[in-house]
């Protein structure tokens, strides 16, 4: 319910995991709530499981509960230290509306689990999808793609995952096949076009025609991440009913379908706690100084100005928009105009790939506790704003495979700190 006089009590600025969590958690304190973004967020680029923390001084995390707590202490201004607190009731509001769209999420914070990759790798992650779930010791693995399906290489994963495997001292032998699936009608398929018909009766059963006589010895299959969309557990587990083997799958390049699948039930979870969920165009928080008092959206013909008793900002970070670096090598917050903190010196190194990773994925907005940005003197800058997730300062998401859980951790503190 909107309140009275229009607007809403809190405005999510961002359709990621950060806002759709946000906004869970501003709903389910009875806040009226708009989620709002400039199209889809990064869940269709991601894997659809939940990494916390998957590695740290560039090992694997084995348990990141406690890892958390480590790097929490060790650096005072990671977000962890700031809202680590509710990094296992953001990951219960995720995992409660997944299991809400028949989507389960195995795991807990007590142990990282193995995803394996469309690329062939395996890594560590802490909430996974049953379908992405599998027992990969001493397994004889059939790898097999969809002829027509550019984007899973099953030659690839069979001669990558075997070493992949090695490394975590887990023995596993792996053969490929593609198969051909008449009922596709197109020889030339996407993931979410395949997602589709693997919900067809049809489908299934040619494929499961096309393995026959292949499975001999073998203990697991597995396959791009393409079993179904609104029906992909009931899909999968019949698929494997029907081959008598366990299937597993590997998610790989974007749009993600376990990433779809999550952003859905997400999306789902929070109209039936009464949020609104709005795919529009890019906004920015006015006025420029002050309690933030409306959000401004884009819209053709004149911006549309949506009124707003506090606002969360979860636009993410450098890859998603939410910062930008100028062209003379700076770096900028896009909606509010907030103070960027950043390490001086270059943003990039030399080289690539640089052990520790590159300063500029470390910048970002500094937070309080309550996840209001502040400035130089640790003041908060606007009292009703508050900011979550990717674009946070202090954290290198990608060399610490912490993105998801430091977005559940800051989403959920944020969006229950707006609705207070």
């Amino acid at each position: 319910m909107r309140r009275k006089g229009g607007g809403y009590d809190v405005v999510v600025v961002g359709l990621g995991l950060a806002g759709l969590v946000a906004g869970l958690a501003a709903a389910g304190r009875g806040a009226s709530t708009l989620v709002v973004g400039k199209g889809h967020g990064t869940l269709r680029f991601r894997t659809g499981a939940i990494d916390v923390l998957g590695y740290r001084d560039g090992r694997p995390v084995a348990s990141p509960a406690d890892e958390a707590r480590a790097m929490a202490a060790a650096i005072p201004e990671h977000p962890y230290a700031l809202a680590g607190d509710d990094l296992a009731p953001g990951l219960e509001a995720v995992r409660e509306a997944a299991a809400a769209a028949g989507l389960a999420l195995e795991g807990t914070l007590a142990a990282n689990r193995l995803v394996a990759t469309a690329a062939g790798s395996l890594r560590p992650s802490c909430l996974v999808p049953t379908s992405l779930s599998a027992e990969w010791s001493r397994g004889r693995v059939l790898v097999v793609g969809p002829a027509g399906y550019r984007d899973f290489q099953p030659e690839l994963v069979a001669r990558v995952l075997p070493e992949a495997a090695a490394r975590y001292g887990l023995a596993l032998s792996c053969r490929a096949l593609t198969v051909e699936l008449p009922a596709s009608g197109r020889r030339h398929l996407d993931g979410l076009e395949l997602a589709r018909r693997f919900e067809e009766p049809g489908f299934r059963s040619d494929l499961v025609g096309a393995l026959r006589g292949h499975l001999e010895g073998v203990t697991l299959v597995a396959m791009p991440a393409v079993l179904g969309m609104a029906r992909a557990a009931e899909v999968a587990a019949e698929l494997s009913a029907m081959l008598g083997v366990p299937l597993v799958e590997l998610p790989g390049l974007p749009p993600s379908v376990p990433g779809v699948r999550l952003e859905l039930a997400l999306a789902a979870a929070l109209r039936r706690a009464g949020g609104v969920v709005q795919v529009g165009p890019p906004a920015r928080i006015g006025p420029d100084a002050g309690p933030a008092g409306w959000v401004e959206l884009a819209t053709p013909g004149h911006p549309t100005r949506v009124p707003a008793g506090r606002v969360v900002l979860a636009t993410g970070g450098l890859a998603s928009g939410g910062l930008e670096m100028t062209i003379d090598g700076d770096v900028v917050e896009t909606v509010a105009g907030l103070p960027v903190r950043r390490e001086a010196g270059n943003l990039y190194g030399a080289a690539f790939l640089v052990a520790g990773g590159h300063p500029a994925h470390r910048a970002g907005v500094r937070v309080e506790a309550a996840m209001r940005p502040v400035g130089e003197d640790g003041e908060p800058l606007r009292p009703n704003l508050f900011a979550a997730g990717g674009l946070l300062a202090s954290a290198d998401r990608a060399v610490e495979r912490s993105a998801d859980g430091i977005c559940c951790a800051t989403g959920w503190r944020a969006g229950r700190e707006a609705a207070a």
